[in-house]
């Protein structure tokens, strides 16, 4: 039994939520790029409460990330570089974030510049990518100054055929050597998303459950480590394919090697146990079999090759008298006859 090949399950969060942050203290890609808003209805100014309110079919945009909204409210300040310094951007009702090639789902996302935060929370939350699906009951936050992004409350992420369900999953991310370049990132024109950093690594808590074509797997927490390209199952592990199982406090698997370890718990003096069932096709054999053993039986009656050789034996010791009457002690030791005879039985007997 086999872990199978579940990794890189949701890297296209980092920096999606993050579009319109141009003051934030961790920049993305695109900070230095204008932000364009337009909206169906109005766009109000607020001055006394230092806020853009735009209505009804809202887009904004900057560079190649889109937010689209039925309503959003900008909150700004007088910084140190601008006396229009968004610190706080709210996007409610019908919320999608996308770049080129993401597209996240929401009622409501709210983006603190300060914090580096972004939230987006609803009934339907989902992110959509090339690879994968995200979905999660709670909320989806990325965290721009640490580099990681959660999907809280039942989250499932779905790629190819593979599918990972727990409490929690989050996304780390490590600096993109080409992101810190300014050439890589404001001259290309490039999405926030390319220039966010590569996957560190990626972490599920809380009733984990792997599902493939072939197995099911269950433990309390899994890692996996994008630079060994390896995974890790801890707690109360499970693997299930068809009615076999195998169980252990812990389980490695080589996604480069298919080398996959279950272990069992010193500590806790817990072994490693598997039960393995016959397949359902190796025990239908014997069924088919008695279908040719019948077959057998009628060839046997017409060779009987077997009981044929020693009724044959007998009548030829008959057939020489001669031979027969020295012979009459050692007929039952052998059907041959001959002078040598006991010279044959001893080494009959030595067998």
């Amino acid at each position: 039994m086999r872990l199978p090949s579940y990794f890189i399950w949701f890297c296209a969060l980092p920096a999606l939520f993050c579009c319109s942050i141009s003051h934030a203290q961790e920049a993305p890609s695109n900070a230095g790029q204008p932000i364009e808003i337009t909206a169906s209805k109005s766009v109000d100014w607020m001055r006394n409460d230092k806020q853009y309110v735009a209505r009804e079919n809202v887009v904004v945009t900057q560079d190649s990330v889109t937010i689209k909204s039925d309503l959003l409210t900008a909150d700004y300040r007088e910084g140190a570089t601008s006396s229009m310094e968004i610190w706080q951007l709210s996007a409610q009702g019908n919320v999608t974030i996308a770049d080129d090639k993401n597209t996240a789902y929401g009622d409501m996302g709210v983006y603190d510049v300060d914090t580096g935060v972004a939230t987006l929370t609803g009934s339907n939350l989902k992110l959509v990518s090339p690879d994968q699906t995200v979905t999660a009951v709670e909320k989806m936050e990325y965290f721009a100054n640490e580099k990681k992004a959660r999907a809280v409350g039942h989250a499932k992420v779905i790629r190819a055929n593979d599918t990972l369900t727990a409490s929690t999953i989050t996304a780390f991310f490590k600096e993109d050597g080409s992101a810190a370049k300014p050439s890589a990132t404001q001259g290309g024109g490039t999405s926030p998303l390319g220039g966010s950093g590569a996957l560190d690594r990626l972490e599920a808590d809380g009733n984990v459950i792997i599902k493939t074509p072939t197995e099911t797997l269950y433990g309390q927490r899994a890692i996996y480590k994008a630079a060994t390209n390896t995974a890790e199952l801890i707690g109360k592990v499970r693997v299930e394919r068809d009615k076999n199982v195998l169980e252990g406090a812990r389980a490695e698997v080589n996604l480069t090697t298919n080398v996959s370890k279950m272990f069992g718990s010193d500590k806790q003096g817990e072994r490693v146990r598997g039960v393995f069932y016959p397949s359902d096709k190796k025990t239908a054999k014997p069924q088919s079999a008695p279908a040719t053993t019948p077959a057998a039986p009628k060839t046997a009656p017409v060779t009987q090759t077997a009981p044929a050789t020693a009724p044959v034996a007998e009548p030829q010791s008959p057939a020489n008298p001669p031979v027969a009457p020295p012979k009459a002690q050692t007929s039952t030791d052998s059907p041959f006859a001959g002078a040598s005879a006991p010279a044959r039985v001893s080494p009959r007997v030595a067998y």
